[in-house]
């Protein structure tokens, strides 16, 4: 990067009141700090940021996403308006399946710590999604095994309806129709009605 290049990252964590307060400031905080030592290449806690070259400096732009998938498209939706070129973030992957979507029509990358769903491995979908969590195929896959060794071959699934427990029921599914032809058979998903989020 050119000396005095910046670059616009926007942040699109929670940050919302609630039991968790304080929780979810301190990881406002950790992004605040981390644009703050990249800058400075201060290395003290990412030994990387120290070994980067002179030149670009980030502009960190900060909003509440929020937990749910409709205030994380509106954030979204601001950082762009207020010219971000790059996204951390959102959390979840219910925020992320629809903001990945609309970052892809954008071209412009997002990058989530967070969020596991298989669903956003479709990279003919999620053209510019990176994430720093491990998707939960292995996940999916693991637990279908471990229960098929088991002996057992009915497995239920309760989850809120959302991308997250849909891409995670499809993973285990898929694991099943795979090993269809196992010794004994395998363990199989059964149909299940799902909650919608916040649905006490």
């Amino acid at each position: 990067a050119a000396a005095g290049q910046t670059a616009n990252l926007a942040v699109l964590w929670r940050r919302e009141n609630g039991s968790m307060s304080t929780l979810w400031d301190q990881v406002s905080c950790s992004a605040v700090l981390a644009v703050n030592h990249f800058n400075a290449r201060d290395g003290r806690i990412v030994p990387e940021f120290a070994t980067v070259p002179a030149g670009l400096q980030l502009n960190g732009l900060y909003y509440d996403a929020w937990s749910t998938a409709k205030m994380s498209l509106i954030a979204y939706r601001k950082a762009i308006a207020d010219g971000a070129h790059i996204i951390a973030g959102p959390s979840r992957s219910a925020q992320s399946i629809p903001t990945s979507q609309l970052a892809g029509i954008d071209e412009v990358v997002i990058n989530s710590p967070w969020a596991s769903s298989p669903r956003l491995s479709e990279t003919a979908v999620h053209t510019h999604f990176a994430r720093i969590w491990p998707s939960d195929s292995l996940t999916a896959s693991l637990i279908m095994e471990a229960i098929t060794d088991f002996g057992w071959r009915k497995v239920g699934y309760v989850g809120v309806l959302d991308g997250y427990a849909e891409g995670f029921k499809d993973a285990m599914n898929a694991w099943s129709v795979n090993n269809a032809d196992r010794p004994g058979g395998t363990a199989q998903l059964q149909s299940v009605k799902s909650f919608s989020f916040n649905n006490r």
